[in-house]
């Protein structure tokens, strides 16, 4: 599969998911958990539901699994990993080699399942499969060494860059407002935070770790 997508169950404005899939398209759709409510509101049937359901609506739940139930896996309450990163372990099963996977819905109020999904990037990233999170205001991935940005490609005025981990050594940033050269950007420092592109080009670059990057808008 070329495209995944994951419809989790953050925050999730059912306009901006029709939006996004009129855009983009994708080949393959996993709904997780309460995410399943936004195909049950709009009618619609994914290709894949993932969850313990502990927390979308019963009646959606049943009434895909009657009509639906070779398209949903139920796992226990109590497992060793949320919905939504086995979501993602499903969509490295069958993802090509150049393809990519977006989580929406991975954002919201709890502010443990954001860092969860945040940090299960690191699966697709260890594989060099593109992994993003993406919600209205913010695109979030984990970028590679070499990474160019084009500033009409951008997600939101704001760059910001964090390191997922202990730091990212060797650090270049060109073509920003804030440029940096083998700059050590270590956790718990906010140099990185609300950087802009200035170049239609800008280049990441950097020698060791893993670099967290967030494009937002207000």
């Amino acid at each position: 599969m070329k495209n995944i997508l994951i419809i989790s169950g953050g925050n999730l404005s059912e306009y901006f998911v029709k939006q996004y899939i009129k855009d983009y398209g994708y080949d393959y759709i996993i709904a997780v958990d309460k995410g399943t409510e936004y195909f049950y509101n709009n009618n619609l049937v994914p290709d894949l539901i993932i969850g313990d359901f502990d927390s979308a609506n019963r009646v959606c739940v049943e009434f895909y699994k009657e009509k639906y139930g070779n398209k949903v896996k139920q796992f226990d309450a109590e497992k060793d990993y949320t919905d939504t990163t086995i979501a993602v372990f499903e969509a490295l099963q069958i993802v090509d080699e150049d393809g990519q996977i977006v989580i929406l819905g991975g954002t919201g109020s709890r502010l443990d399942h954001v860092i969860g999904n945040i940090q299960i990037l690191k699966a697709a990233y260890d594989k060099n499969i593109k992994c993003y999170i993406i919600d209205p205001h913010n695109r979030i991935h984990l970028a590679k060494s070499g990474e160019t940005i084009k500033k009409s490609q951008s997600y939101g005025k704001y760059i910001s860059f964090f390191p997922l981990g202990d730091k990212v050594t060797g650090l270049c940033l060109k073509g920003f407002k804030y440029n940096l050269e083998n700059y050590i950007l270590e956790y718990g420092k906010s140099l990185g935070v609300s950087n802009e592109l200035e170049s239609e080009n800008a280049c990441i670059s950097f020698q060791d770790g893993i670099l967290l990057m967030i494009e937002s808008k207000d």
